[in-house]
């Protein structure tokens, strides 16, 4: 609050001076018993309860006095002399303070003579006694609560209540300069009760105000939240997150805490909200965006009540809302302009979520060879099932890309991983199966044609079509997948978070907790989409985790098969081989391992076509897009 001239207290339209001290009375110390600029005797504060005080048991009794004796022989220049020290809580010579009914009275008495009060004085001296009295009254208050060492224990709840009561003291420290300023101009002539009652009338209007509803103080109080990011009064800091190096996600999401059942009764929740956002954001540009001077011009001031209107409910409002737009727009372009929030999520998108065919193909390429092997050890699973990709996310980004949401990534790049192994080994027996072609097959046939006996080979044939048949539903099953998965799911969740995005910066409030709800539904989207929401609570939950079950099931029965097909067409590769220099056909397997591989290949097909049909029948229990991915797979009919 600014100690100088530009005070929120209004003078009533009078020319005002320079603020002079021109008394020597501290005024945050009341006195009692005091007499004019004789004797200023001060007072001691009397003990009382601080949350008793915050709750404004301030609030005095309607009634004013009910007699002001009609008397003669005091002059209109000694009551406005007088007036001035019960407008500074001061007692005069005339009007004192009485601590029982906490109002200022006329005493009858001065220096020792018996005075009486004209009665065309009476109201007007009535209105300033008045406003003298409101302000002792609640500085009184303001000082037993202040006083009470308590409050200063850092689990004291009512710390709330003493933050309070130090923006009150300053909203009274600002009408003392005035009246010290009044003082030095009274001392002069012309200067009536008329005068001093237009002067009184709008800073009377305000204690007023301040003493029946002392949570409209907010709106001051609020202001060191808002402008300077501290936090304050209802809103707490947690301990464990100051006292320690913190990432930039916990200083937004955990650092701070609106308790609700301290916000005062005339600050709505939305509004409690709102002074809470504002300051977080603040204080996360200055924590972990080093932007202190981006922010703009600290000092320009906030709205306050214009002219004569008193603090209320919806002035506190509209300077909340202009400060809540104001600094959380600010700190959405800081995000989306400066750091490129959007291409960082682009970024991983293309490449956590696997989006970038080029970069998976490159990456297959490098690690097919070191991922096959098993990791240290005989003890240890393939590579390809502890391999993982990570985006290290630099401040302030973090705070969108936290561990919560990376982790959600890194399980969605899990089942994408998995796909494109199963795509990649398919290829590979593809492959395979062409050379068994050059090789196996085409060596049978020429032999074959010398002999009219019967092949020895049949059942090779036989397994090789097998195989030949399984893969190709294995291929036409993970192409369905993987195209369902990148399309259906990655492409549209991404297309609806870029139009959220582009929407929310075209709006006035646009703050960090909004962007990283959407981030939140996207994430959503995405673990829905590729059977992760598999919660055991839920119907739905349960039914996903069937589903994504099967689908494992589906591609490590495809892994299985490649790995089989391999040591067939090794096999049958090295005999081939070995019988180019004979003139006969020779058996290229022997009976028993031809009947193995077969009954290996056989289970192969049933297990894949039973997970296949229960895949499907899991898939139409769920939502329309997976009915239309069951149509893509059986379209014939005839797995489902």
């Amino acid at each position: 609050m600014a100690a100088g001239g530009s005070s929120g207290w209004m003078d009533g339209g009078l020319s005002s001076g320079n603020v002079a001290a021109s008394s020597t009375i501290d005024p945050l110390t009341p006195p009692s018993g005091c007499t004019g600029s004789d004797d200023h005797q001060a007072r001691a504060s009397s003990s009382g309860v601080a949350s008793d005080m915050l709750k404004m048991t301030m609030s005095a009794p309607s009634d004013q006095p009910k007699t002001i004796a009609q008397t003669k022989g005091v002059t209109e220049k000694e009551l406005v002399r007088d007036l001035v020290f019960v407008l500074q809580g001061i007692d005069g010579s005339i009007f004192r303070f009485n601590s029982r009914t906490e109002r200022y009275i006329f005493g009858g008495i001065s220096n020792g003579r018996d005075i009486e009060l004209p009665a065309r004085h009476a109201s007007a001296c009535l209105d300033l006694c008045r406003v003298g009295g409101t302000y002792r009254r609640v500085l009184e208050r303001v000082n037993r609560l202040l006083d009470d060492d308590t409050l200063e224990a850092p689990t004291c709840p009512s710390r709330t209540a003493g933050a309070f009561a130090n923006q009150i003291r300053d909203r009274l420290m600002e009408y003392y300069r005035l009246t010290v300023t009044l003082e030095s101009r009274v001392a002069g002539s012309g200067w009536t009760l008329q005068h001093l009652q237009a002067w009184a009338y709008q800073p009377g209007r305000q204690l007023a105000a301040l003493e029946r509803s002392p949570g409209i103080l907010a709106a001051a109080s609020e202001g060191r939240l808002m402008k300077g990011g501290e936090a304050d009064f209802f809103i707490e800091e947690h301990a464990a997150v100051s006292n320690r190096t913190t990432s930039c996600s916990d200083i937004w999401t955990g650092a701070f805490v609106l308790d609700f059942d301290k916000v005062p009764s005339i600050i709505t929740e939305d509004v409690a909200l709102k002074i809470f956002v504002t300051g977080k954001s603040i204080n996360f540009v200055r924590q972990c965006c080093s932007e202190g001077d981006w922010l703009g011009d600290q000092d320009e001031p906030l709205p306050h009540p214009e002219g004569g209107e008193e603090p209320s409910a919806e002035s506190l409002t509209r300077m909340v809302q202009t400060a809540y737009r104001r600094e959380t727009s600010l700190v959405f372009r800081l995000m989306m302009n400066k750091y490129r929030l959007q291409d960082h999520l682009l970024a991983v998108k293309k490449y956590l979520l696997l989006s970038q065919g080029d970069f998976v193909g490159h990456l297959l390429d490098l690690m097919t060879e070191h991922l096959s092997t098993r990791a240290q050890g005989l003890h240890f699973p393939p590579g390809w099932e502890i391999f993982s990709l990570d985006y290290i996310a630099t401040q302030p980004i973090s705070v969108i890309l936290n561990d919560g949401a990376m982790h959600q990534y890194r399980k969605v790049f899990s089942i994408s991983w998995r796909l494109h192994r199963a795509e990649r080994q398919l290829s590979s027996a593809w492959s395979q199966q062409m050379i068994a072609h050059r090789t196996v097959l085409r060596a049978v046939h020429q032999k074959r044609q010398k002999s009219s006996s019967a092949s020895p080979n049949d059942s090779v044939i036989h397994l090789l079509q097998t195989c030949n048949a399984l893969r190709h539903e294995m291929w036409h099953l993970v192409q369905h997948l993987r195209s369902f998965f990148a399309f259906n799911v990655i492409d549209t969740a991404w297309q609806k978070l870029r139009d959220a995005l582009e929407s929310l910066a075209s709006q006035q409030e646009a703050d960090l907790d909004r962007v990283l709800r959407l981030h939140e539904e996207y994430l959503s989207r995405l673990a829905a989409g590729h059977f992760l929401n598999h919660s055991a609570d839920t119907a739905a939950g349960k039914k996903q985790m069937k589903v994504f079950e099967v689908l494992n099931e589906l591609l490590s029965g495809i892994y299985q098969f490649t790995t089989l097909q391999e040591r067939i067409y090794g096999d049958l590769s090295g005999a081939a081989l070995g019988c180019e220099g004979s003139e006969n056909e020779m058996p290229l397997m022997d009976e028993a391992t031809a009947v193995e591989f077969k009954r290996a290949v056989t289970e192969r097909r049933e297990e894949f076509l039973g997970n296949l049909q229960k895949f499907c029948a899991g898939a139409m229990a769920m939502k329309t897009e997976l009915k239309h991915l069951v149509n893509r797979i059986d379209f014939n009919c005839f797995y489902y």
